[in-house]
């Protein structure tokens, strides 16, 4: 997934490394956000990432990718997001 202002992209596998990567193909950061991993959207400000491992949902910083906050949920995420209207 690209980050609004188009320099990086976002990618997720399936072990649940997040990585920030450049548009010339550097890899700049990683995280494990751990197993089960399926899913990544970022905010339409650009400033956050959400992502979704078994049995939570993480909030991460996108320039950092240290997680902010994460969310217990009765079973698998599929999948996030965030409201347009909220930059």
């Amino acid at each position: 997934t690209w980050a609004p202002d188009g320099r990086h992209v976002y990618t997720i596998d399936n072990h649940g490394l997040i990585r920030r990567i450049t548009r010339e193909g550097r890899v700049v950061q990683g995280v494990d956000v751990g197993e089960g991993t399926q899913t990544l959207a970022i905010s339409p400000d650009g400033r956050f990432i959400a992502s979704g491992p078994e049995g939570a949902a993480v909030l991460l910083d996108a320039t950092s990718l240290t997680p902010l906050q994460d969310f217990d949920t009765a079973g698998s995420v599929y999948s996030v997001g965030f409201d347009p209207s909220t930059g």
